[in-house]
């Protein structure tokens, strides 16, 4: 039960500093054109350790995960799924996630082949496309299924 918990803040957490990692996308342009060393190395500085700390999170929480269903009688840590990234549309969180990454990565494509690629518009849509990544491979993946899985166990 307390390693349930465990992995629950563990993959949160995760999705916090990838969250904060994929909105450090929307801010490069107005940091960049303000020509400050400063906040140029302040923004880089967050861009890194919240990629590093929100996927290090990540293998915390596999790695919990993994010795969790080692220590049962079966022991299978594939959980009978394929890996997070090739899985789409496993639940409802995922469903939204998926619809909304291939919807930002086809609006990407069509911005770049406009006008619009040399203003703001595709920092956000970089933002939305490493965001939605993200997210989809963390709740189409098997830390999420085994977290649900768990807590339905437990009720």
């Amino acid at each position: 039960m307390k390693s349930i918990r465990i992995i629950k803040s563990l993959f949160w957490c995760s999705v916090v500093f990838l969250t904060l990692w994929s909105m450090t996308f929307s801010v490069m342009q107005q940091v960049l054109s303000m020509n400050n060393v400063y906040y140029t190395i302040l923004l880089s500085s967050v861009f890194y350790i919240t990629a590093i700390i929100g996927y290090f999170f990540v293998m915390l929480a596999n790695a919990k995960r993994r010795w969790c269903l080692k220590r049962q009688q079966h022991g299978d840590t594939k959980m009978g799924c394929r890996a997070g990234i090739i899985t789409f549309f496993s639940n409802i969180p995922a469903i939204i996630f998926d619809i909304l990454m291939g919807a930002s990565i086809l609006l990407f494509v069509v911005i770049m082949q406009t006008e619009w690629k040399f203003g703001y518009v595709p920092y956000v849509l970089l933002s939305l496309v490493t965001f939605s990544l993200n997210m989809h491979c963390l709740f189409n993946g098997r830390i999420y299924k085994y977290i649900t899985t768990k807590t339905k166990e437990n009720e």
